[in-house]
């Protein structure tokens, strides 16, 4: 897995340049506190961005007692769980939601509300009818449900099917406060698309390049077309592409995806799929349409191509010792990444 070779183990938490206290706590729920704390103390009369960020619930299955025992009439352990963080989310988010109105800052707020990427049918989550599960090239991985509501807003009560990006935030963010975006950064903004429900300035989607030979994989869509090339999921050799293409829907077994280790030391050669799907007309991507389409599949690409003159080479493994853990009690200090 890319990240960095760490020569020691040791603690990685911290509060800005302080080291937060371990504690048996529940991290989502720390998170929650440390959020309704930012907003309880800050003077109303000033701007205030805040990005929170859960880690629930995908991750870890462990959840406090009380939210698991919501669901005591579900037999099977993992979608119990998961149901349990889903509640405990609503609440976090809801501690903040009733700290903005008390502190009287929540009809100036504007409340951007997005899922990172889809479900895991290990952990019992399903991204139905959509195909495949995170950290694949399907639409379950990266077509993900969004809510913008408050302030500035024009248009309200309406489902928009129009596209965006995710890194389309932050020029959005930046043209909500007034300011202006350097040329060169990164997306576009959405807010006429949001506030007003204007089209979308956005007919292009670079869902990944990753040329790594043990699972290359790269999907870009235009307009209604989406191609796929290489290994549809970007963990091989690490799961069971036969475990991460499908459907899943709630009830289903949970499906870890994961081989075993027999399976890893003798996996073959990863795919060399092409697919090409309309996700406008067919979004659940059952219908591979590249071999009647090959002249769209080749502008496609040759749009990854170009892409792919811009890409900076990745830097998967790295050691760094400078912050290491093992040189200051234990504690990850800034300079190792």
């Amino acid at each position: 897995m890319n990240g960095v070779l760490s020569p020691s183990a040791g603690y990685d938490f911290r509060d800005n340049m302080g080291v937060v206290p371990k504690s048996d706590d529940y991290l989502a729920l720390m998170l929650g506190d440390r959020a309704e704390h930012i907003v309880n103390t800050h003077y109303p009369g000033t701007p205030l961005f805040l990005a929170f960020t859960l880690d629930i619930p995908a991750k870890h299955l462990e959840i406090p007692e009380e939210y698991e025992e919501n669901y005591a009439d579900i037999e099977d352990d993992r979608t119990r769980q998961f149901y349990g963080k889903l509640t405990m989310m609503d609440d976090i988010i809801g501690g903040v939601i009733d700290a903005l109105k008390n502190r009287g800052m929540y009809d100036d707020s504007l409340i951007i509300f997005i899922g990172d990427n889809g479900a895991l049918a290990s952990q019992s989550g399903s991204n139905y009818p959509f195909r495949g599960i995170a950290g694949t090239l399907f639409e379950g991985a990266t077509r993900v449900p969004s809510i913008v509501s408050g302030k500035g807003i024009k248009k309200t009560g309406y489902e928009s099917n129009e596209l965006y990006s995710i890194v389309d935030i932050h020029r959005t963010i930046l043209d909500v406060a007034g300011a202006k975006a350097e040329p060169e950064l990164d997306g576009l903004s959405m807010w006429p698309t949001w506030s007003e429900d204007k089209p979308s300035p956005r007919n292009e989607i670079l869902y990944n390049i990753d040329d790594d030979p043990v699972s290359p994989g790269a999907a870009i869509r235009i307009e209604d077309y989406k191609l796929i090339t290489g290994h549809p999921d970007l963990l091989y050799p690490y799961r069971d592409i036969s475990l991460t293409d499908n459907y899943y829907n709630y009830g289903d077994a949970p499906a870890s995806g994961l081989p075993s280790t027999d399976q890893q030391s003798h996996a073959p050669a990863p795919q060399n799929v092409e697919y090409l799907f309309n996700v406008v007309v067919d979004p659940e991507e059952r219908n591979d349409i590249s071999a009647d389409n090959q002249d769209i599949v080749q502008d496609l690409r040759d749009r990854l191509d170009e892409h792919r003159k811009l890409l900076i080479p990745p830097v998967n493994q790295t050691t760094e010792l400078a912050g290491a853990a093992g040189n200051f009690n234990d504690v990850w200090s800034p300079g190792w990444c």
